[in-house]
């Protein structure tokens, strides 16, 4: 999908609430954070139901409830091993040797040091198991007189307002705006993606204004984010794990 300037603002007019589906995913990513990290276990889900039970079984089940990070990371442990297996071929087929070898380069330092399956392994599916509405989103930086700079980065469903699926694929995403205060003068900073175009768009009251300065074209050709899962259950808008 791609955007004028009429339309991208209508879009962000349209989502100034968020909706219910990612309501729902944000409560189904902290849930899953409980169970699979711990994260705020106890307030989450150990107290959950106090207000309809007795106040004896309240204490038992406070007094025995488990954490259970260490069931998932030993059922995970069968996942991680196929990144560590031998064996198999790769064929890439880049003709121009320069090319070739700046893409496997690429490969073997994807980011923050780790190969492209290092970075799998122990971060992209982990993610997935926590967030699966979240997406991996490719950051583009292009400086004047410096190298260019294009790197993947998380964005949690906690910082998506709204996207619309194609498969793992979104034709736009729109993430939540930025609160801001400049000379003491309060506004919110909008960032929409389409398949051409990086938006930024500033809201005072019910104004809205593109900046041209930190809005460009991107060069991929389509919108840079892959939803972390895959499965939808029938009638429902947000992923599962």
């Amino acid at each position: 999908m791609i955007f004028d300037q009429l339309t991208v603002i209508q879009e962000i007019e349209k989502h100034q609430t968020t909706e219910l589906w990612v309501v729902e995913a944000r409560k189904r990513s902290a849930e899953l954070k409980a169970l699979v990290n711990g994260e705020n276990f106890s307030e989450l889900l150990v107290q959950q139901i106090e207000k309809i039970e007795s106040n004896n079984r309240s204490v038992a089940r406070k007094k025995y409830a488990k954490d259970i990070r260490d069931l998932f990371s030993r059922v995970n442990k069968k996942r991680e091993n196929v990144f560590q297996s031998n064996g198999g071929s790769e064929e890439i087929n880049i003709d121009s040797e320069e090319l070739k070898a700046q893409f496997i380069k690429t490969l073997t330092r994807f980011k923050g040091g780790k190969s492209l399956f290092k970075y799998l392994s122990e971060y992209f599916f982990k993610q997935m198991d926590i967030d699966p509405n979240g997406v991996i989103f490719i950051e583009y930086k292009a400086e004047e007189g410096k190298e260019l700079k294009v790197y993947p980065t998380y964005k949690s469903i906690n910082d998506i307002r709204h996207y619309d699926a194609n498969g793992q694929k979104c034709e736009y995403i729109i993430f939540e705006p930025k609160k801001k205060i400049v000379n003491n003068s309060y506004f919110q900073e909008w960032r929409i993606v389409d398949a051409k175009t990086d938006w930024t768009i500033k809201q005072v009251g019910t104004t809205f204004v593109i900046d041209t300065e930190k809005t460009f074209e991107h060069p991929f050709g389509e919108v840079p984010a892959v939803i972390l899962s895959d499965y939808i259950e029938i009638g429902k808008r947000e992923r599962q794990n």
